[in-house]
Formats: C-alpha cells, sequence, structure tokens
C-alpha cells in the first residue's frame, strides 16, 4: 500500500508514534471541548485539529489501519463520527472513505459510521 510503503521510509520509532496516537486518541490537547461543551453534536468540530494530526499519525504505524479493529472503532467514533472529508494541510483535502479503503480495520471502523440513515440525517440537519 502506496502510503504505509513511503511512509517506512521514515524510521520512527513505532511506540513513540502509537504513544502521540494515544494521546491524541484520548485526551483533549487543545481543550476545545471546554469551549465547544461536551455536546456530542459539536464533538467532532472541537476535535477536528486534533482528527487531522492523528490522520497524519496513522500511516507511521500501519498495523493499527491494518489490523488493530477497536483503536480504529474508537478513533473514528470520536474523530470522525460525521466528518469523513478532513482538510490536512493547505487547502488539502482528504476522503477517508477512499484513503483507508485499503486499510480492514481502517475501512471498518469508517463504515460503521457511514450509514445510509445518518448520512440523511446530516444532509437534512445542514
Amino acid at each position: 500500500m502506496y502510503p504505509a510503503k513511503y511512509f517506512a521510509r521514515f524510521r520512527l520509532d513505532a511506540k513513540l508514534v502509537e504513544s502521540l496516537l494515544n494521546t491524541m486518541k484520548d485526551d483533549d490537547i487543545y481543550e476545545k471541548l471546554t469551549v465547544y461543551g461536551n455536546n456530542p453534536a459539536h464533538r467532532s468540530l472541537a476535535l477536528s485539529t486534533q482528527a487531522s494530526i492523528i490522520f497524519t499519525l496513522l500511516p507511521f504505524c500501519p498495523i493499527i489501519l491494518e489490523k488493530q479493529e477497536p483503536k480504529m472503532r474508537e478513533i473514528c467514533d470520536k474523530h470522525f463520527p460525521d466528518n469523513w472529508v478532513i482538510p490536512v494541510y493547505g487547502g488539502i483535502l482528504v476522503d477517508l472513505n477512499m484513503y483507508w479503503s485499503s486499510w480492514p480495520a481502517a475501512k471498518k471502523a469508517l463504515g460503521n459510521n457511514i450509514v445510509l440513515e445518518k448520512v440523511q440525517h446530516l444532509s437534512q440537519f445542514h
């Protein structure tokens, strides 16, 4: 898979990357939830900056994308419940549904959030 092979050229300590991912996954490092409130409807917006960082870190630890379904499910449920096209940097957008299609755990975890009823609800809401 292209991105994983490309990022494998840069030798980063896998434990360090996983530790960063766990911090990003579990904590509100920018403390935006205090500003947006703990309303689930606002959580993905409050954590969107962290979501972009998580997306950027994941290819450096491809085992998570490939095989760790519970961790990917937790990441997707918290950070990507309703935003499946994310900004990365400088106006570049990434469609997670397409980008993660070749990684089984990521595809399955994101697929749990992209269901017809949810898409219809979001479409009507916005």
